[in-house]
């Protein structure tokens, strides 16, 4: 109980200065390169949150993506040894030459 009342405030507190920085880099790059407006705390925090929606979503349980497993799907009913020749395989064609 007391490791919540004090990861809490520190999860507060880490992200109210995610969103400060995130603000400050905002302001520093994308007004000089796209001519953009600046924009302030609460705007900022709006655009980590829709960001967070369109390409983080709310999670998904089993290790799942919102377009399917994580591993490719190819792969999984390979073989061990199979697995291995495709290792091999793409290990080769990724080689300097």
């Amino acid at each position: 109980m007391k490791k919540k009342i004090v990861i809490i405030p520190l999860v507060i507190v880490a992200f109210a200065i995610f969103t400060f920085l995130f603000q400050l880099l905002w302001n520093c790059i994308i007004p000089d390169v796209f001519g953009l407006n600046a924009i302030n705390y609460w705007q900022s925090l709006g655009i980590l949150i829709i960001s967070k929606i369109l390409f983080g979503g709310f999670g998904f349980k089993n290790n799942r993506t919102p377009f399917g497993p994580k591993r490719a799907p190819f792969t999984e009913n390979l073989s061990e040894e199979e697995r291995q020749k495709l290792r091999e395989e793409w290990k080769s064609r990724c080689q300097k030459k």
